[in-house]
């Protein structure tokens, strides 16, 4: 698992973006396991920037929520900034943004990536 997984997933098992709002240099992101999708996960991630969106559904119905997470990927930008790629089955959403926020989350974890560089 890639330690935005590991903060984000409860069990280590298939989960779905559940909500997903982007505003003004933020994504907050809702995720769940597909088995119980009222256990939500709430992660905010600030000073975000889009740097990519690919579109592979095979109808437009298949962009509608919840997303299939087939991955999250994060990769260290700097002292302070990560790139995330989150995988889904209909498509693939790229952004840069700070380490992200853990605000509503029933399972308290360790927020801190281990990969800080």
């Amino acid at each position: 698992m890639t330690e935005i997984e590991k903060l984000l997933f409860r069990d280590g098992g298939t989960h779905a973006v559940v909500g997903f709002k982007l505003s003004e240099n933020q994504i907050t992101l809702h995720v769940a396991p597909w088995t119980q999708q009222d256990a939500q996960t709430t992660a905010e991630f600030s000073e975000a920037k889009i740097t990519s969106l690919d579109l592979y559904a095979d109808d437009a119905d298949a962009l509608n929520l919840p997303w299939d997470i087939i991955g999250f990927d994060c990769y260290p930008v700097s002292q302070s900034r990560w790139r995330f790629v989150l995988h889904g089955s209909g498509l693939e959403y790229g952004f840069e943004s700070l380490w992200p926020q853990v605000v509503n989350d029933a399972c308290q974890r360790d927020a801190s990536p281990s990969g800080t560089p």
